[in-house]
Formats: C-alpha cells, sequence, structure tokens
C-alpha cells in the first residue's frame, strides 16, 4: 500500500467512503478501539483477516474509532491504521470494545479467544522452565490436546477457523495437508487453506535441489531480477526479509560476519524486502549499514513464489543456479556455508 497524501483528494474521500457493511440494517456490533497519536488522520480499516477484504474504512480525527454494521456469521478481524497493523479479533454480534493492549473480552468469543491465547502463552513461557526435552514435549502434547478440543467445539466458528489454521500450518508438506483434510473437509474451501496448499506446492517444487525460480520487481524506474544476481558463477544467499520484522534485524550481524568471511571465496548475498513499504525497506538498509544489494519493494511476489510463510527466511544458491538449502539460521545457516566451500559446486547436495 501507498503512503496515503493528506490533500484536497483525501478530504473528500473522508466525506464520502464506501462502507461495505450494511448500514441499511439496524447494526448489530460495533468496534471501538483507541489510536496512537501517530495514526490521526489516517485512514484506518476493518479488514477481515479470512478473506482479506476490507469490510468498512474511517478517517483517524482523534484518538479513537468506532465501526459498526450488521453480522450474519461472525469473522476473525483485524485494524488497519495506514499501512500498520493493529489488533485482531472476532467479529460478532455485540459491542466489541479492544483496549489499549489489543485485548477484547467483550463478546462471548472474543472472550474465549482471549482466554485460550492467555493460556498458550502461559504455556510457552514455562517451556524453559521445565529440566528436559522430554518434559517439554509432554507439556507441549497436553496443550495440543486442549486446543484440538476447543477447535472440534468451534468448528462452524472463526475460533475453530482459526485453531484449524495454526494446526494446518504445521504441515511441511501437501500430502500432510491433505491427510489433514480429510479428518476436517469443512475447511477444504476455506482461503486461508487454499493459499497454505498452494505455498506448499510452491516450497516443495522450488525445494533443495530444483534450480532457482526467477522473479523481477519494478521499482523507481528499474528492473530486477533475481536472475541478475544467481546462477552466474558465484554462491548467492539470498535473504528475504523486512524492516519491521525483529528476528530480521537480529540475523544480520551473522550475515555481515559470514559475507566478510566467505566474500573474497566467491559468496554474494542479496536482499529481497518482502511484505514493507519501500521507503522502510531502504531506511533500515541504510541504518543497518547492509553492504549488499538489495531488491527493494517486492512484496509478495517472491514470497508467493517460493511458499515462504514466514521471515527471515534464507536460501543458498550454487554457481549453477541450483537451489542448495532454504529455511536455514543460525548455526546451521553457517554449516551449510562452510560445507558448500569445502565442496565443488557440482558435487554439492546440502539440504537435500
Amino acid at each position: 500500500m501507498k503512503p496515503i497524501l493528506y490533500s484536497a483528494v483525501l478530504i473528500a474521500m473522508s466525506m464520502s467512503v464506501a462502507c461495505t457493511t450494511s448500514h441499511a440494517s439496524t447494526p448489530n456490533f460495533s468496534v471501538t478501539t483507541t489510536i496512537p497519536p501517530e495514526g490521526k488522520n489516517k485512514m484506518t480499516y476493518l479488514v477481515n483477516r479470512e478473506t482479506g477484504d476490507k469490510v468498512d474504512s474511517l478517517l483517524v480525527t482523534d484518538g479513537a474509532v468506532k465501526f459498526s454494521g450488521t453480522v450474519a456469521d461472525p469473522y476473525y478481524a483485524r485494524i488497519l491504521v495506514g499501512d500498520k497493523r493493529g489488533p485482531s479479533f472476532i467479529v460478532e454480534p455485540g459491542d466489541i470494545v479492544i483496549d489499549q493492549d489489543g485485548a477484547c473480552t467483550s463478546t462471548p468469543l472474543n472472550k474465549e479467544m482471549k482466554a485460550f491465547t492467555d493460556r498458550y502463552r502461559e504455556i510457552a513461557g514455562s517451556l524453559q522452565t521445565l529440566p528436559s526435552d522430554s518434559l517439554r514435549q509432554e507439556a507441549i502434547d497436553r496443550f495440543q490436546v486442549s486446543a484440538d478440543s476447543i477447535m472440534n467445539a468451534h468448528l462452524s466458528d472463526p475460533i475453530g477457523r482459526i485453531l484449524f489454521l495454526d494446526k494446518a500450518s504445521e504441515c511441511r508438506s501437501t500430502a500432510e495437508l491433505e491427510s489433514l483434510l480429510k479428518k476436517y473437509p469443512m475447511f477444504r474451501e476455506n482461503k486461508n487453506v487454499a493459499d497454505l496448499a498452494k505455498s506448499l506446492h510452491n516450497a516443495e517444487i522450488t525445494s533443495p535441489g530444483h534450480k532457482f525460480t526467477d522473479f523481477s520487481v519494478d521499482y523507481n524506474g528499474k528492473t530486477q531480477k533475481l536472475s541478475d544476481y544467481a546462477g552466474k558463477g558465484k554462491w548467492l544467499l539470498v535473504d528475504f526479509w523486512a524492516s519491521w520484522c525483529g528476528p530480521c534485524r537480529r540475523a544480520m550481524p551473522l550475515l555481515k560476519e559470514l559475507y566478510g568471511q566467505y566474500k573474497d571465496k566467491g559468496l554474494e548475498v542479496l536482499g529481497v524486502a518482502v511484505w514493507d513499504e519501500p521507503a522502510d525497506s531502504e531506511r533500515a538498509a541504510k541504518q543497518m549499514q547492509l553492504p549488499w544489494p538489495q531488491i527493494i519493494d517486492a512484496q509478495k511476489i517472491p514470497t508467493d513464489l517460493y511458499g515462504i510463510y514466514g521471515i527471515p527466511h534464507l536460501m543458498l544458491i550454487s554457481p549453477d543456479g541450483t537451489i542448495v538449502a532454504r529455511g536455514i539460521e543460525g548455526e546451521e545457516l553457517r554449516k551449510a556455508i562452510a560445507d558448500s566451500f569445502a565442496t565443488p559446486a557440482q558435487e554439492t547436495s546440502i539440504g537435500q
């Protein structure tokens, strides 16, 4: 999304914004939330997270917004302030109030979802206090049994869909997802599940051992392609990242270390900024003093193509353009690069 220009056009928009919720009927829900000061004079959107549709929009004129409308089937939603992600919650009949921390317990499904989320955080926080991997796994398994029970009790509402998608996101192959869908066929047509299936398929056809799949990005009048860098006779480490991504930033010192260690031996690094505002990407790259080239404003183009659903995502490509490893980090990344330079390119099999 491009930054909104505050001009006469924006003023006209604010006076005639079309709301896609039905105001012809008596509203049966409202959503009230506070907006931080930096959100003033920005458009705020109520977004259906299950379909990606912008359901309603308002111009922020003070420190709060209130959406209202009618809803027959509750859905999982999010507030967007400009291009910044706000709290997520369930749109259902009733007065939905989101506090300053983004929490909502004012309606039945939101109250249940908050209780589940709190329990999840409690379990996650306690895992490191357990003395062994076996005890940690037992705690995770107990929680998963509880989550499955809650999911099965909510198969026809957003809580069930949210928990199923979380369960499905653990699948690492299309075959694994298909097996899960045979047990829960009611989710087969869900858009997010269909997107996940496509992502898994794309990840499989771009897995280690396959040639890289090219993509191009137009930015500032210039077209950049992955093929401008990959398959050019040198090892290439591709870093898919975003300025707002904390783990991406924390990974940069290791990338700089590896680049400094191996650049004279033939390692190149390429940053690909995804899911980000171009100006934010450029500013972050400059602040972090990244010494390698960047493809800016890639958005979803490469992540859709490669089935990437989380960042940072690192992909190592051999001199002949074969993907050698992907989705690696830390010591696994360090070892993959060390092994790559210890083995002739034509004999590499890392990640296969």
